[in-house]
């Protein structure tokens, strides 16, 4: 043994961070200066450190990234010199704008350690002179845990095991499931693999035990509500009750995001249900009843009391309540209650949530797209009183007063901002143009009492701190009428009428076999049809515009995208020839060999074909999702934590003539592949389902950042690989081949 690197034992599980330690060292290796870099298997902190060989001396620790989204980052209201990262207690520079970690919040380290201090939502609160630290998760999972200087011991938690993520599941959990032992042991022996942890996401399939119980007539309780009892901050059996829906009058812990809280830690939750035919959304709230001896709040399900409805369209995404009990609802429309259970607003909210944003419209000022949750208020003072704040999924925030006065927003829709979040930020600099990312999962939006300026931490896997000015400024316009005549009315309700019929209308496009066989491939731009019937046209804003058409002769399919806008023509970033959907800029065609065939489904033959660059060279990429009878297979799996889409065959089009004519706002793209490679005959008289679309990059390149396909406009996601790799026939166009010219 020549020397210990560390010290002796590795950094301690909890309380104060010594970076003198190590935690699970998972990967070593020394490099060219004799230092030694150790890799680290934990989130509290990520963390590589790098040592000198010789002496064994930490010379300097890399710590970060969090968790997907931005979520997990908060800073502490209560004292915004420290933050919260990722189950981490983080010391805050504001002079320096630096950070350092200082400590674990909380971390399991004993087998009945089930609920912590450990979620995408920390916020802290004082009440009766204690300081409290709230965790909210994704899947409306609330922890109340006592705040001290070396971490926080859990006090209470409740939710829903269909979220649960340490598997395999406790027995103490497990039995507490069913009253008959038989389903227990049904539910291991239908599910091995669940209870022995193998697969990646468990509660997938534990949604499919639970549903497969369900059918059977012996449905599984899920809902858990654990108070400590003694202070030690773990679960005993007599502490934790298991219950079903119908056990609590209907009450279910099954959430989306977050749920509210007041000052008096009054919880507020919803469901839904049928009235008169239309759907209805329950708020529900649920006091403390008392708080016990080691300082946990107590409630009873015989208080939780459904005190406000309202009808609603399309799913609930979140509520929020502020310290007064005002509850905000994000729902079509978007409604705020008063404590006493009326309606005090509501604001039109058609796009809420993450699969509302995939069929949103293009940005513009006071349109809501895609909020997820409330992540903080502030107080503004005077006629102005408290603001709250959304994050959105396309990197949009959304800034309303308490009375339903739409304030504005902070950066910009990923589809259509200027400016990518930049890879180095420098202090000061301004971040109006940029977008905080898709898919924005976390932040925070809160007024510092060290200096009271108002500040939002932003998405991404690593979140910055920024300030937010011009609130001050805000002040209430003097009321004035508006006049709404019936008049008025009906000309509204004629133009809506219009969008319907404009939005069911289905996608034309005529086209013919060219008359000769081309002798120069590909095709000039002027060779094509172009006009109202012969070309598709479509756009997302004046900037990203599109028009496209294809045709053929007996040997190959002929393709032009022409005056596509692009302030950055046709750049893509991407290593990966069979992901340059999601890397940057490309040009898209999507067909069904087929004739005539209407299926909403996938059939043999279903195509993409891909134009991109690769290498600094122009592409193209097939994208065949069912084989055609004897084809070879090539097969790709795009897979994401919520979508798996298989390709059959996927390669690169050597025999595709491809050329590409950039100018300074956009492009044209010309290809003609042969039709063999595709296993296409088109034949006058026919019409064939498809589409086309333009993917366009961030002005960096390197990652995609909107989608706008002709016919199909449920093109909105743009950050999920499984879902942007699939085809949708059932939102295609047609084109009809005709021999008339």
């Amino acid at each position: 043994l020549l020397r210990e690197v560390g010290i002796k034992g590795g950094r301690p599980l909890e309380g104060k961070y010594n970076p003198n330690g190590m935690f699970l060292p998972w990967g070593m290796t020394v490099d060219g200066k004799n230092r030694l870099w150790v890799a680290e298997w934990d989130f509290s902190p990520k963390r590589v450190s790098v040592w000198d060989a010789a002496s064994g001396k930490l010379e300097r620790e890399y710590c970060g990234p969090g968790y997907y989204g931005g979520s997990h980052n908060s800073v502490d209201l209560l004292n915004p010199n420290h933050a919260f990262s990722v189950g981490n207690m983080i010391d805050l520079d504001w002079e320096k704008g630096l950070w350092r970690v200082s400590g674990t919040l909380w971390r399991p380290t004993k087998a009945n350690a089930f609920f912590g201090c450990k979620g995408s939502i920390i916020e802290t609160i004082t009440h009766n002179g204690r300081e409290l630290v709230v965790a909210l998760g994704k899947t409306g999972t609330f922890n109340v845990s006592k705040l001290g200087t070396d971490g926080a011991r859990p006090l209470m938690a409740r939710g829903n095991i269909a979220s649960w993520r340490e598997w395999p599941m406790p027995d103490m959990i497990l039995k507490k499931m069913w009253d008959d032992p038989k389903m227990i042991k049904w539910a291991k022996q239908e599910n091995p693999w669940l209870f022995q942890n193998r697969y990646n996401f468990p509660h997938k399939q534990f949604k499919l035990m639970c549903e497969a119980a369900e059918r059977k007539g012996r449905p599984a309780r899920t809902n858990f509500l654990w108070v400590d009892a003694n202070g030690d901050g773990l679960v005993d059996e007599k502490e934790l009750r298991l219950f079903a829906p119908e056990e609590a009058n209907g009450l279910d812990f099954k959430q989306n995001w977050r749920t509210g809280y007041d000052a008096d830690l009054t919880q507020y939750l919803y469901t839904t249900s049928e009235k008169d035919g239309k759907t209805v959304q329950n708020i529900w709230r649920w006091p403390v009843r008392k708080w016990n001896e080691a300082g946990a709040p107590v409630y009873d399900l015989a208080d939780a009391e459904i005190y406000a409805q309202a009808p609603i369209n399309g799913p609930l995404q979140s509520i929020w309540a502020n310290s007064k009990g005002e509850v905000v609802s994000n729902v079509n429309p978007l409604t705020c209650f008063t404590p006493d259970g009326n309606i005090k607003w509501t604001h039109p909210n058609r796009w809420p949530g993450v699969h509302g944003s995939h069929t949103a419209p293009k940005a513009k000022n006071g349109l809501l797209i895609g909020p997820l949750y409330v992540i903080g208020s502030a107080d503004l003072g005077g006629d102005i009183g408290e603001v709250f704040c959304f994050n959105g999924n396309t990197g949009k925030a959304f800034i309303f007063t308490m009375d339903g006065l739409y304030v504005g927003s902070l950066f910009r829709d990923k589809r259509s901002a200027p400016d990518a979040m930049p890879n180095k930020q420098r202090r000061g600099m301004s971040l109006m143009r940029t977008t905080s990312g898709g898919e924005w999962f976390g932040g925070q939006f809160f007024r510092s009492k060290l200096d009271g300026k108002t500040y939002v931490v932003n998405g991404g896997i690593g979140s910055d701190i920024s300030e937010v000015s011009g609130l001050d400024s805000l002040r209430r316009m003097p009321a004035r009428k508006v006049a709404f005549t019936p008049a008025l009315l009906a000309e509204a309700k004629t133009l809506q009428d219009k969008q319907k019929r404009d939005r069911k209308k289905e996608h034309w496009v005529k086209l013919n076999k060219l008359q000769n066989e081309a002798s120069k491939l590909p095709l000039p731009t002027g060779a094509f049809a172009w006009g109202d019937v012969k070309s598709a046209r479509w756009e997302y804003d004046r900037q990203r515009t599109a028009e496209a058409t294809w045709t053929f002769d007996d040997s190959n399919l002929h393709l032009c995208f022409r005056n596509v806008g692009d302030n950055t023509p046709m750049v893509n970033g991407g290593n990966l020839v069979n992901r340059l959907f999601k890397t940057g800029d490309a040009a898209v065609f999507e067909l069904r060999v087929a004739p005539d065939n209407r299926g909403e489904r996938i059939q043999p033959g279903d195509f993409r074909l891909l134009f991109s660059v690769f290498e600094g060279k122009p592409v193209g990429v097939l994208y065949r999702y069912k084989a055609l009878p004897g084809e070879p297979l090539a097969r790709e799996i795009f897979k994401s934590p919520v979508v798996e889409t298989t390709v059959d065959v996927c390669k690169v089009l050597d025999s595709a003539n491809i050329a590409i004519d950039r100018r300074p706002n956009g492009y044209d793209l010309r290809a003609s592949v042969p039709l063999k490679e595709l296993g296409l005959k088109p034949e006058a008289g026919k019409s064939y389902r498809g589409d086309f679309g333009i993917i366009h990059s961030d002005v960096q390149g390197q990652v995609n950042d909107l989608r706008m396909y002709w016919a199909n406009k449920a093109t909105g996601l743009v950050d999920d690989l499984g879902g942007e790799a699939a085809i949708k026939p059932a939102k295609w166009g047609n084109f009809s081949v005709t021999d008339k010219p």
